[in-house]
């Protein structure tokens, strides 16, 4: 009988403890009761970190978000670094991060303490969460409708939204927890429309552009097309050829530190497939390459590094930031090439470099420091995983161990580590 009690009065204090930690982590807003609108969604991303509230004890429910604050969740839902020491600071680092994830349109930079509308909120969640939305013409009897109607659509068929929602009404706190509060917490599935003939999409993409086009192709071309038994596949679009040069940025990383190299400056060019201008509908500046074929001009960037490093972080994030800013996204790839320039030894480059830093009144020096340190303890911590890397590389082989992305559909790395000069070794 003692055992059971002790036994029970353990479970009991267990439980006690749970929920004082629980009450503990969990943030409170004297403005959000049990019977608030929304109260569920709103602690719901305040447990998980994505939401601070407007102040330590208000979240402002029925305040109308602004760009900055919405695009400062959609960082925090989906693990985006951000970094500021003010809110300012932090809203144009998060808008920055969204707009490069083509997430939000390039205004939203300029405008960032403007409300936002439902429809444009619903927009980005839904790029955000990889939600396709289809054009409404694509339904039978559907009819042509503006891009933020065509979001609100797709939100009133995965019940998100009433089916009388306004798309250019701004939205309130509270409403963009509740859309970001589903969308994080369920699976959301859209129906997609028909596709005129058999379609493969191994990609992965949206496929809303291509059934766009197929349904301006005449119907006795697609009779034929069906006829034949052939297919309509869709293969290495934009998405794909980014995680190939993430895969080569990170091998460029890898070599250079093998090497006891660093570099400052990295360069990318990308080359399109002649298919791009098959048809005539492209419209983009055209080239002539060496066979005498004409194709869409190359994409190419340089980007700048603040020291000279092998970080694969650092690497990798210069040559992105290149992708994001110079590919055309509805052109397909050919050719990606990555050249790391300026490149010396490690053994050239000083340990210690002043540079001269000027503040002003309202620089918060201390934190500014206190960033430093802590970015020279994430490199070191990074160096020593890239080395460790090495070794298991050196001594078992390139594909011994791998990035999570290079096991992906489209990935080339596991490939091309077999490979000497594009050929199999």
């Amino acid at each position: 009988m003692q055992k059971k009690l002790t036994a029970f009065c353990t479970v009991l204090l267990l439980i006690m403890l749970l929920t004082v930690s629980a009450s503990a982590a969990a943030p409170h807003f004297e403005d959000v009761s049990a019977d608030t609108p929304f109260a569920d969604s709103i602690l719901y991303l305040a447990d998980c970190g994505i939401t601070n509230g407007t102040d330590s004890h208000l979240f402002s429910p029925d305040a109308p978000i602004t760009t900055h604050q919405w695009a400062v969740m959609l960082c925090r839902a989906y693990g985006l670094e951000t970094s500021g020491t003010t809110w300012t600071e932090l809203g144009q680092s998060a808008i920055r991060q969204v707009h490069q994830k083509r997430w939000m349109e390039a205004t939203a930079i300029s405008a960032s303490d403007t409300q936002i509308c439902r429809g444009a909120l619903y927009k980005s969640a839904f790029a955000a969460a990889g939600v396709a939305v289809y054009d409404n013409t694509l339904y039978e009897g559907g009819e042509e409708l503006p891009d933020y109607e065509n979001c609100l659509r797709t939100g009133c068929e995965l019940h998100l939204c009433d089916d009388d929602a306004d798309p250019l009404e701004i939205v309130t706190r509270g409403e963009a927890a509740q859309v970001l509060h589903a969308i994080l917490a369920q699976e959301l599935v859209v129906k997609e429309p028909p596709a005129p003939v058999t379609m493969e999409n191994r990609s992965g993409v949206s496929t809303n552009a291509f059934l766009l086009e197929l349904r301006r192709v005449p119907q006795p071309i697609l009779d034929a097309f069906n006829a034949h038994g052939w297919r309509y596949v869709i293969d290495y679009p934009y998405d794909k050829a980014r995680l190939v040069v993430r895969e080569m940025a990170e091998a460029v990383a890898m070599d250079l530190l093998e090497k006891r190299l660093v570099t400052d400056q990295l360069t990318l060019t990308v080359g399109y497939d002649i298919e791009n201008t098959a048809g005539g509908n492209f419209r983009g500046e055209i080239v002539t390459d060496r066979y005498g074929r004409k194709i869409p001009k190359h994409a190419h960037g340089t980007a700048n590094l603040p020291r000279k490093t092998s970080s694969a972080r650092s690497i990798m994030d210069a040559v992105l930031s290149i992708y994001d800013e110079k590919v055309n996204p509805k052109l397909s790839v050919r050719r990606i090439t990555i050249t790391a320039n300026k490149i010396v030894s490690e053994d050239d480059v000083p340990q210690e470099v002043e540079t001269p830093v000027q503040f002003n009144l309202f620089d918060d020096i201390a934190a500014q420091e206190q960033q430093y340190k802590d970015e020279e303890i994430r490199l070191e911590r990074e160096r020593k995983i890239q080395e460790a890397m090495l070794g298991i590389k050196k001594k078992f082989g390139k594909n011994a161990i791998l990035n999570g992305g290079s096991y992906l559909d489209g990935a080339t790395a596991r490939e091309r580590n077999g490979q000497i000069g594009g050929h199999k070794a």
